[in-house]
């Protein structure tokens, strides 16, 4: 940047606010889930699903920030936030965002402050600095400012002309009145109430045990508690903000990716002095039982604060705790000792996460520590996550989760999941598909975890005659639940026009759900997806039908030329040797019509090579008699594929051989 004027470009947020840094905030909105917010000028509006998350708004701007600060407010030592208005000679003209006052910051002084990304600071950048120079507090006047690390966080505040001088971040004086389980008591600068939780406890129990009450202590405030009578203040002492140090990094070992925990050695004489560093994840792997899980606080809505071991503490929401107790609010009380189980762990945030849910501490099912463990197959445990509309997502040990849709419900068809489920319910469930493992995503089903499940599906040979209900109408097919099992089963709207003797697209019509079909067989069953394939012609076993390897294998039984009985339809199976006739040349291949087989025959250009070596479409005419091996049936098109490569296959002109429909 030139010394001599800002430049006209602005800096790069990441320049001008690098990651860890400490900066002052005011909250400006909080959206509630499924709120949608109004993109501002240039933001690109976000999915829906981002959208239902909640989100924060915050604000830099020094207006906000030092809102309530008054000339009388700024002496020697008080914390403001100050954005960059403009370069001068020898230093910075600084905005406190307050009416006739003003700041000037000299480069020599700014040069202290150890910014990593630029030599010299960016107009428009918002920095935090304390009050240097105590002058006449004139009207109109400028205040010297310093943005020393030391000066600015170290600084020791011993008095407030008022409320707004106590600002997030200063480092303040206080003396604990009172203990609770939920943490300490004080008063700060002689005359401010002020709190400081469990979460912002020393993590070292040694540390812990000295604040007691009467004792003086240093804290850093955090934030005025909201419509708090009188206002109070939210402290914290946590070393990495008394010191205003970025958050220790983890220690590094075989894994890096872990933090630790501070615990206590119980078989060291001096274990009050001594600290002894364990992971998280190895101390309290998920899945781990854990007794003497007390309450330190209970927070109404949310969740549980707990202490699981010296220096550890745990978080139960909600919809962890267990719903079947009696009188909540007496089980759950502060200092109250409960059983529990990890659900996942914290490193970051030196906590884990906990269910207090019986049916999920005794389940005896696997616990996954990763979605790579998990498998098709598997049967897991967990809770109802959320209810959509047409299905449920359900929440397992840590942060996996599965999909589970409409069909996978039940064994009774569900019109609506939220009358049957709710958030936090117990569930068991097994995976049925891994759909993305990279975006881990999975597919899972209560229906088939139930005890009244039973696979049946091996139960159904092909041929099999079936009835069922229509469940749901696909644009080609019909989804159905055959009566008196598990299976599912799909048809084509193809197949039961032909049954009908009508139209496939008046079929689709007129079908609706809940209707029961009659008269099916099954011709395909999918044992890994508990499905059949059903259709109106009964196939022939495959050993009848390569039993003679005559013709007249696959003659009707029934045959009457004459007559006006209905012919039985023959159901040709893969490898059965036929005698067709040409019934049209297309340029992709032949169609060819077997007698007594109602469905169309295709013999693709690739299928076509004779003994002669022809494989032109242009070497058949229609009439044609030929004799061809079947390849496979496509239920969707109701559509059977031949081939002509059996050595056997021969081409007989029609004028050979009579061949009669």
């Amino acid at each position: 940047m030139d010394q001599d004027g800002p430049t006209i470009f602005a800096a790069e947020l990441n320049e001008m606010y690098p990651v860890g840094s400490f900066v002052r905030v005011v909250v400006t909105h909080v959206h509630v889930e499924g709120e949608k917010a109004r993109p501002h000028l240039g933001e690109r509006p976000s999915n829906d699903e981002e959208w239902q998350c909640g989100k924060v708004e915050l604000s830099l701007a020094p207006q906000r920030v030092n809102e309530g600060l008054t000339q009388d407010d700024l002496a020697s030592g008080v914390m403001v936030s100050a954005a960059v208005k403009s370069i001068e000679d020898h230093g910075y003209a600084m905005d406190f965002g307050l009416s006739d006052v003003s700041g000037f910051l000299k480069f020599s002084d700014a040069e202290t402050a150890g910014f990593p990304s630029t030599e010299k600071l960016h107009v428009g950048m918002v920095v935090t600095c304390t009050i240097k120079d105590k002058s006449a507090k004139k009207k109109g006047r400028v205040y010297q400012v310093t943005v020393n690390p030391k000066k600015v966080w170290g600084n020791l505040a011993s008095e407030a002309s008022s409320l707004a001088a106590v600002g997030p971040g200063s480092l303040v004086s206080g003396l604990i009145t009172e203990e609770s389980p939920n943490g300490v008591h004080l008063q700060i600068l002689g005359l401010f109430s002020s709190d400081a939780n469990s979460w912002h406890l020393p993590r070292d129990p040694a540390t812990r045990k000295k604040l007691k009450i009467g004792e003086r202590v240093q804290a850093r405030v955090l934030y005025s508690i909201p419509n708090s009578s009188p206002t109070s203040f939210s402290l914290s002492f946590l070393p990495h903000l008394l010191d205003m140090n970025p958050s220790p990094a983890p220690i590094q070992g075989e894994d890096d990716h872990e933090d630790v925990v501070i615990t206590t050695s119980e078989d060291d004489e001096n274990a009050s002095s001594r600290t002894a560093f364990t992971r998280l994840h190895e101390s309290f792997s998920r899945g781990t039982r854990i007794d003497g899980v007390k309450v330190l606080q209970v927070h109404k809505g949310w969740g549980l604060t707990c202490s699981v071991a010296d220096g550890v503490l745990g978080f139960v929401p909600m919809n962890n705790i267990d719903e079947n107790a009696n009188n909540l609010s007496e089980v759950y009380k502060v200092g109250s000792v409960h059983a529990g189980r990890v659900l996942a762990v914290e490193p970051s945030k030196q906590r884990i996460v906990l269910t207090l849910k019986k049916s999920l501490i005794q389940s005896e099912l696997p616990v996954h520590s990763d979605f790579s463990e998990v498998k098709v197959g598997d049967t897991m445990v967990g809770t109802v996550w959320k209810v959509l509309n047409n299905a449920l997502l359900v929440e397992f040990f840590g942060d996996i989760r599965g999909f589970v849709p409409m069909a996978e419900l039940s064994d009774e068809p569900i019109a609506n999941p939220s009358s049957h489920f709710k958030e936090g319910q117990v569930v068991k469930a097994i995976v049925i598909k891994i759909d993305n493992p990279t975006e881990r995503k999975m597919t899972v089903s209560i229906r088939r975890a139930l005890p009244s499940y039973v696979p049946d599906i091996n139960n159904l040979e092909i041929g099999s005659e079936v009835k069922g209900t229509i469940e749901k109408l696909l644009p080609k097919k019909a989804l159905l639940r055959l009566d008196g099992s598990t299976v599912r089963g799909q048809i084509s709207y193809a197949q039961l026009a032909k049954d009908r003797k009508t139209k496939a697209k008046l079929v689709q019509k007129d079908l609706r759900t809940g209707e029961v079909i009659t008269g099916m067989f099954v011709y395909e069953k999918d044992v890994a997806r508990n499905e059949v394939l059903c259709s109106f012609h009964k196939p022939k076993a495959r050993q009848e039908a390569k039993g003679g390897g005559s013709d007249s294998d696959i003659e009707p039984e029934n045959q009457d030329d004459g007559g006006e009985s209905e012919v039985e339809t023959v159901i040709l199976n893969n490898g059965d040797q036929v005698t067709a006739k040409v019934v049209n040349v297309v340029s992709r291949g032949i169609w060819v019509h077997v007698k007594g087989v109602r469905s169309k025959c295709l013999i693709t250009r690739r299928e076509m090579k004779s003994e002669t070596g022809d494989n032109s479409v242009k070497s058949f005419r229609k009439g044609d008699s030929i004799k061809a091996t079947v390849l496979r049936f496509d239920a969707k098109a109701d559509r059977y594929y031949l081939t002509l490569k059996e050595k056997d296959s021969l081409h007989t002109s029609a004028s050979h051989q009579d061949y009669a429909i």
